[in-house]
C-alpha cells in the first residue's frame, strides 16, 4: 500500500504536523509532497499511484493555502475515488469545521477521514505583517483569559493555540483503519 500526503505551510506547522503523522501511518509506504504552486505534476503523479491520499494545510485568512485550493479545484474527484484523508491546521478550534467544509468539495468531505490538528501562534517565527497580526492576536487572548490573580503573563500562555498530538494520533488511527479493514 502506498500514502500520499500532500500539504502546504506557511510558517512550518503543517509541516510539523506532517512529520508527526507520516511515522504513525503503518504498514504502507508514505510519500510526502510539499505542494508549493510549482510542483503540481509531482504532486498529481504521486497521487495517482498512491492507494490513500492524505490532504491538508493551514488557514490562512479563513482560507486553505492557496497551491492546494487550485490542486483540490483539479484533483478532488479523482482524489475522492481513494482512502482520502483530509486535515487543517489552525489557530481557531471553534471555527475549524467551518473552516473545513468551506476548505474541502462535499463529495471529498463525505468520503474522508477528516482531522483537526491545532495551530501555533509564534509570532516569532514569522515576519513583516504575519508578525505584527499574530502579536496583536496573540495578546488579545492572552489578555482576554487573564484575571487579577494572575502571578505573571507566561503563565496565561497556557490557553494560546498548540499542535494536538493525540488529534494527529486519532487521524493516523482512522486512516489505518480504513486501509487495513
Amino acid at each position: 500500500m502506498k500514502t500520499v500526503i500532500i500539504y502546504t505551510t506557511k510558517n512550518g506547522v503543517t509541516q510539523t504536523c506532517v512529520e508527526m503523522l507520516a511515522p504513525q501511518l503503518r504498514g504502507t509506504e508514505t510519500e510526502v509532497v510539499c505542494a508549493d504552486g510549482t510542483n503540481d505534476a509531482i504532486v498529481a503523479a504521486a497521487a495517482a499511484s498512491a492507494d490513500a491520499v492524505i490532504i491538508g494545510g493551514c488557514i490562512r485568512m479563513g482560507k486553505l493555502f492557496k497551491p492546494l485550493r487550485t490542486l483540490l479545484a483539479k484533483h478532488a474527484q479523482a482524489w475522492s475515488e481513494k482512502t482520502v484523508g483530509c486535515f487543517l491546521c489552525c489557530g481557531f478550534a471553534d471555527m475549524a469545521q467551518n473552516y473545513y467544509e468551506k476548505a474541502f468539495p462535499a463529495a471529498m468531505r463525505e468520503k474522508a477521514v477528516s482531522g483537526y490538528f491545532g495551530g501555533e501562534l509564534k509570532p516569532e517565527k514569522l515576519q513583516g505583517l504575519d508578525k505584527w497580526v499574530v502579536r496583536v492576536v496573540r495578546n488579545s487572548i492572552i489578555n482576554e483569559n487573564n484575571h487579577p490573580d494572575a502571578v505573571s503573563r507566561e503563565e496565561y500562555t497556557r490557553v494560546l493555540p498548540e499542535i494536538i498530538p493525540e488529534n494527529i494520533e486519532r487521524f493516523a488511527g482512522e486512516i489505518n483503519r480504513k486501509l487495513y479493514r
